[in-house]
């Protein structure tokens, strides 16, 4: 399902898509994590790297749980899941 925005705490929309311009090259990768506790097991990170970068990111550096890189197809972008295979 597509997410155009994302809304914030402050009622404020931050657009999707400023990931995937080629004008935001100076930024890696985008993290993400969301769990409640966190005292019994370790946070969950979720990793998209930018296809744009100019400095790339290493896959499985941060040791995320999900990890993700978005490849250009056409006029689309994919999110492919990094395995320890891929990376």
């Amino acid at each position: 399902m597509p997410r155009f925005s994302i809304r914030q705490r402050q009622n404020t929309s931050v657009p999707t898509g400023i990931f995937l311009d080629p004008s935001y090259a100076n930024l890696s990768a985008i993290m993400s994590a969301y769990q409640r506790h966190t005292i019994d097991r370790p946070l969950a990170l979720t990793i998209v790297h930018n296809p744009h970068a100019r400095t790339p990111l290493a896959t499985g550096f941060l040791g995320a749980l999900r990890e993700y890189i978005a490849e250009e197809n056409d006029d689309t972008y994919t999110l492919r899941w990094v395995t320890e295979d891929s990376a």
